[in-house]
C-alpha cells in the first residue's frame, strides 16, 4: 500500500463530503508521507481534513503486531471515535 499521501486524503474528502460519515479514517501501516506529514504537521494545514462542522478524516498508522491504530499517530489529535 505505501505510506498516506495528499491524494489518498482528496480522493476520501471527496467520498466524505458526499456521503457524509460520522467517522473517516485513513491508516496504513507506513503512515504519512513526509509531504503530507509537513503539510498537516509543520505548516499546521489540518483544515484540509474537513468535510464538515465537527467532522474531519483522521490519519493514523496501524499497528500490524497489535493489530490496532497507534493512537499516538492519530492526526488530528482527540477522540477517535
Amino acid at each position: 500500500m505505501g505510506p498516506i499521501t495528499l491524494g489518498d486524503v482528496g480522493q476520501l474528502l471527496g467520498y466524505s463530503l458526499v456521503a457524509r460519515p460520522e467517522w473517516s479514517y485513513l491508516v496504513s501501516p507506513e503512515g504519512m508521507s513526509g509531504r503530507l506529514s509537513t503539510l498537516l504537521l509543520t505548516y499546521g494545514r489540518q483544515d484540509v481534513l474537513s468535510y464538515g462542522r465537527d467532522r474531519h478524516i483522521r490519519i493514523a498508522r496501524w499497528n500490524i503486531d497489535r493489530n490496532e491504530i497507534d493512537l499516538a499517530t492519530l492526526v488530528p489529535k482527540g477522540t477517535h471515535i
